[in-house]
């Protein structure tokens, strides 16, 4: 969790390969930060393991549930040591 310029962001990691069930848990753990709350921060997923990425592909329920949500989803590509500080520079900046 961390603010700038006046906006709340919410980032869960995850380092293993989760199962989409807990994928979808996931989203709707990070969905209900800002509806119980009232906060309405800015909130992702990023799955740095490289296996979730190519489940993911192949799982677009999750990515169009993640869409529906207003959540970002970050896979092993974006998280990558030479694309990380780009992924995240254009996230907070959107």
């Amino acid at each position: 969790v961390f603010c700038h310029k006046n906006s709340l962001y919410v980032m869960e990691v995850k380092t293993a390969t989760p199962k989409t069930q807990d994928i979808k848990d996931f989203l709707y753990k990070l969905d209900s930060l800002g509806k119980k709350f009232g906060l309405y921060p800015r909130r992702c997923l990023a799955i740095a393991d490289i296996l979730s990425e190519h489940k993911l592909r192949r799982s677009p329920y999750v990515l169009n549930r993640a869409e529906e949500m207003g959540i970002t989803i970050f896979s092993h590509t974006e998280l990558r040591p030479e694309n990380i500080r780009e992924t995240l520079t254009t996230w907070i900046t959107i």
